[in-house]
């Protein structure tokens, strides 16, 4: 980009200037280029501008509504620090003054001669009041690849940020400057692979923007993209078997080969609460949350509860480790336990399938598809009548995981999917991940997984359209809280 805030003073980069440029030009009122009614306070003492509310303004109203944005001019003829006044209809408030991002005063010596200093309303946060806090610096004059908000219907030389597909050979400079944006489903053919951790890492899931893995000596990760993990501790240094996610919170299970046995809750996977169930045996490796049923296996049992804390039923005795999927109306438990599959309508009244595939299932396209050792793969529509399936290989296949019309399973080093239900399996990608692959989450266009050595993979994501003669605008919100101003992109 040739110009570009200076991030050092941006608050949130992902709901902001995806594009690099907040700008909001309009014809110019006295100081302010974004049309509304500020204008430079030349009292000779002090650098400060005012934002008018006064009735008959642009801002007509009793105070600025959060996620007001305002861009201007500043001449910090005294040498700063900047503040704004509020004009309402009872006259100025006290001055504010702008801040940078950590909270310091804007000075002088910050900005250079003819920026143009885009600013923002904001909730009280730190004990302060609201106040206009600065998004950043740019030239006063757009580019090809500008962002602008405005509440106009049409800006000449500008195309809304909506997501659009357009012709590359129509707007080659904007192409260079956006680049091509992967919007598609998973690409199983190429996997990026980490190893945030040396422990045994047992399940993950997606919840809340976030992926959540869990693992031996209370280890949690956290990823808001599944690329990138930062290590949690979850307080308890227990073994954590398995995690879902449900009404706002991370529910985890404890119990895996100890005597204590927790439910762990949090709503970011960061604070764990630890909620005691005695009544539970020891050996638990996974907890799920289908059709608003909370479910435990381990210990050879199958329980259930309405709440996930408390209150737990015993349903069904597996003699072995279980996985759950729902679909189709059917509630399916497959065990390690002779590879048998069981099958329910309520989640209560259980009945066997008999001999399948017993490590892992997942629901998708109408289709139940269940793993296991030696290559394993069984298909199902109602999870009684079961189909063998050719594998392209006889890799132990431990987990498996329904996205964006794809079924994707890992086994050891291996990668295998499935377009069509599961019937027909192409082998993807190999991994030098070590470990048996324990748990999977989707989201976004793209799955990750964790393994039991603590590497986690990460699948890059396709096109939805052609990309050698089409590119994709990108999708952009409004301002917090300032819904009526919409993004739009210089393109011409």
């Amino acid at each position: 980009m040739p110009t570009t805030f200076d991030t050092n003073f941006v608050d949130d980069n992902d709901d902001i200037i995806h594009a690099n440029h907040l700008t909001q030009f309009k014809d110019p009122i006295n100081n302010l280029e974004s049309g509304s009614a500020l204008y430079s306070n030349d009292n000779g003492t002090l650098d400060s501008y005012k934002v008018d509310f006064s009735s008959g303004n642009e801002l007509s109203g009793p105070t600025p509504e959060v996620g007001r944005v305002i861009n201007f001019k500043a001449n910090l003829a005294n040498g700063g620090p900047a503040e704004i006044v509020i004009t309402g209809p009872g006259g100025d408030l006290d001055p504010i003054p702008l801040r940078k991002k950590d909270n310091s005063e804007l000075q002088a010596g910050d900005i250079a001669p003819g920026q143009v200093l885009s600013a923002v309303y904001v909730e009280d946060d730190q004990g302060l009041d609201g106040r206009f806090q600065l998004l950043g610096f740019f030239d006063s004059r757009t580019q090809v690849g500008d962002v602008l908000y405005t509440s106009d219907s049409s800006v000449p030389g500008f195309l809304p940020a909506a997501g659009q597909i357009l012709d590359q050979a129509s707007y080659p400079e904007l192409l260079s400057r956006i680049g091509l944006l992967k919007d598609g489903p998973p690409k199983p053919q190429s996997w990026t692979e980490r190893r945030p951790t040396h422990y045994y890492l047992r399940d993950m899931v997606y919840g809340n923007g976030l992926y959540v893995a869990v693992g031996d000596y209370g280890v949690v990760l956290t990823s808001q993209d599944g690329l990138n993990w930062t290590f949690r501790a979850s307080q308890y240094p227990l073994i954590i078997s398995g995690i879902t996610y449900a009404n706002g919170l991370f529910y985890a299970i404890t119990g895996y080969d100890t005597v204590e046995k927790a439910i762990l809750t949090s709503p970011d996977g960061v604070s764990w609460n630890y909620n005691a169930v005695p009544e539970l045996y020891s050996g638990f490796n996974g907890i799920f949350y289908l059709e608003r049923v909370f479910f435990l296996s381990g210990a050879g049992k199958l329980w259930r509860s309405l709440n996930g804390i408390s209150d737990w039923q015993p349903v069904l005795q597996t003699n072995g480790a279980s996985k759950l999927a729902f679909g189709n109306g059917v509630f399916v438990a497959v065990t390690d336990y002779n590879d048998t599959v069981y099958w329910s309508t309520d989640g209560i009244n259980w009945t066997s399938a008999g001999s399948q595939a017993g490590r892992s299932v997942s629901f998708g396209a109408g289709k139940f598809v269940a793993v296991g050792f030696g290559g394993k793969i069984r298909t199902s529509t109602d999870g009684i009548t079961w189909t063998a399936q050719t594998p392209p290989g006889s890799n132990a296949l431990t987990k498996v995981i329904y996205s964006d019309g794809l079924f994707v399973a890992f086994g050891s080093f291996e990668v295998w999917y499935s377009r069509n239900g599961g019937t027909f399996w192409t082998v993807a990608a190999s991994l030098t991940a070590g470990g048996s692959f324990t748990g999977a989450a989707s989201a976004e266009g793209r799955i990750a997984a964790c393994s039991s050595y603590g590497y986690t993979v990460v699948s890059d994501r396709d096109f939805s359209y052609n990309p050698y003669t089409q590119f994709k605008m990108p999708e952009l919100p409004s301002p917090g809280g300032a819904e009526s101003l919409k993004p739009w992109i210089r393109a011409l």
